[in-house]
């Protein structure tokens, strides 16, 4: 067997594997031996059916099959031992290759087209990235603050409701006269007024008292019939079709007395920080607010960078031969190849795989399986747990950690979250290492930012 390596050009490669009697014979042989061994043939007892039978019934597809084979290894062994870097998989030349007659035919050529991967080196310099820092709104500051008085406040039980204060009672489906329908619907919840939006129907569920009974109509009260479910508590396909009126009777009102802004609040809203002034803790909030909106702008600076790492470093690539690869692997597909703008975006993917994969070696970036499980911990925590945000050494929560073993077996999890942390390394590198062109904005203004200029502006 021969081996003939045609360059055409840098990236693209031939090869023609010839292939003569002697290197496939003694397996076909060998095999045609095993076939007659364990035949079963009419006419014939076992292991006695002559060997030109068994060569005449198998000889050919036995032959097609070891030839197809040692072709197949002899590509892979070639690519293993020549250390090439290949793109995609090698494409059989149809141009070249002729059918293989196994009637006629004892010696084979075959030849293949490859396209190989560029050397290069990536060069992060010579060109800016804008990077966005999201600065808190005076009014996002004064609504968490806000938030935080009523969370930490006090809860009084009261006698008659003003606006903000929770209603807990029971909704019962009433009939035409007004009276509790038997057997009709019922549930009990707790709500403030501001879920209702008709302001007739607002006004009757202000300045109640307790074991008060207020008639209504839910859909009036909340204004859309996908709303009146939650509403009421109560499972949509329950109150599909139902327009009847309900009652509400009053058990018990309760009232958010807000916490003073004062020490003792600060203490409790962020325990671990220290904060002297009503000052520090608004600009706490701020720094909280600001981080908590930060994920989208930095999602948009890290595409931002690898768009200007692809063009900066232009890979050159191996076009006609990727443009047959991608009729064979993406035929049919949603990335399929139709326009010069589809094959610009299917090579430039190429070239950031490349790219990504010499800057994960170069700067030595990994994932190793600890920060696998923290992530799979803390993302089950705020997603799916977060009665235990807050809680202590969650890697020793065998509660948790019994969920993070579940999660973990699934491989499609594994690779989303070696994917997320990968790219959270790589666009912390990218903020240490690119040309920045940093700029604070409010979320509102980086959203709009985004947006498309007329022409006119």
């Amino acid at each position: 067997m021969n081996i003939i390596r045609e360059n055409k050009g840098d990236l693209n490669v031939s090869l023609t594997i010839k292939i003569e009697e002697a290197d496939y014979s003694p397996k076909v042989e060998k095999t045609l031996k095993d076939y007659r061994r364990k035949a079963n043939v009419p006419g014939f007892r076992p292991g006695m059916v002559p060997a030109s039978v068994i060569k005449k019934m198998y000889g050919k597809s036995i032959a097609a099959e070891e030839v197809n084979k040692l072709i197949s290894e002899s590509i892979e062994e070639y690519i293993k031992t020549e250390n090439l870097k290949i793109l995609g998989q090698p494409l059989p030349n149809y141009d070249v290759n002729q059918p293989m007659d196994f009637d006629n035919q004892t010696s084979f050529d075959f030849t293949v087209d490859m396209g190989l991967a560029p050397e290069f080196t990536v060069d992060l310099t010579g060109f800016e990235t804008p990077h966005t820092l999201i600065i808190a709104e005076e009014e996002q500051i004064d609504a968490m603050v806000k938030n935080i008085c009523s969370r930490h406040g006090e809860i009084l039980d009261v006698e008659t409701a003003e606006p903000g204060d929770r209603l807990f009672g029971k909704f019962d489906q009433l009939d035409e006269s007004g009276n509790v329908l038997e057997g009709g619907l019922s549930s009990s919840r707790s709500f403030d007024s501001s879920e209702i939006v008709d302001e007739d129907t607002k006004a009757l569920f202000l300045k109640v008292a307790k074991g008060a009974r207020i008639r209504f109509s839910p859909l009036k009260a909340v204004g859309e019939e996908s709303k009146v479910a939650p509403f009421l508590a109560m499972k949509a396909e329950d109150v599909a079709g139902v327009n009847s009126d309900f009652q509400f009777e009053v058990e018990s009102i309760s009232r958010n007395i807000p916490h003073e802004i004062n020490e003792e609040l600060y203490k409790k809203a962020f325990p671990k920080e220290e904060i002297n002034s009503e000052a520090d803790f608004r600009n706490i909030i701020g720094k909280a607010i600001s981080l908590e909106m930060q994920g989208q702008a930095d999602r948009y600076f890290y595409q931002t960078a690898v768009n200007n790492i692809i063009e900066h470093n232009k890979l050159p690539l191996p076009d006609d031969f990727l443009h047959r690869y991608a009729e064979v692997a993406i035929k049919d597909t949603d990335q399929s190849i139709k326009t010069d703008e589809d094959y610009n975006r299917f090579a430039d993917g190429i070239r950031w795989e490349l790219i990504e994969n010499k800057l994960l070696t170069d700067y030595e970036i990994k994932v190793e399986q600890p920060e696998v499980r923290s992530y799979a911990t803390h993302y089950l925590i705020t997603n799916y747990f977060q009665f235990l945000q807050g809680i202590e050494n969650p890697e020793e929560n065998e509660y948790i950690q019994g969920s993070v073993d579940k999660m973990l077996k699934d491989s499609e999890q594994v690779h989303r979250i070696y994917d997320i942390l990968i790219e959270q390394k790589l666009m912390n590198m990218f903020k240490e290492k690119l040309v920045l062109k940093e700029n604070q904005l409010t979320f509102n203004a980086f959203i709009e930012s985004l947006k498309p200029k007329s022409e006119n502006e």
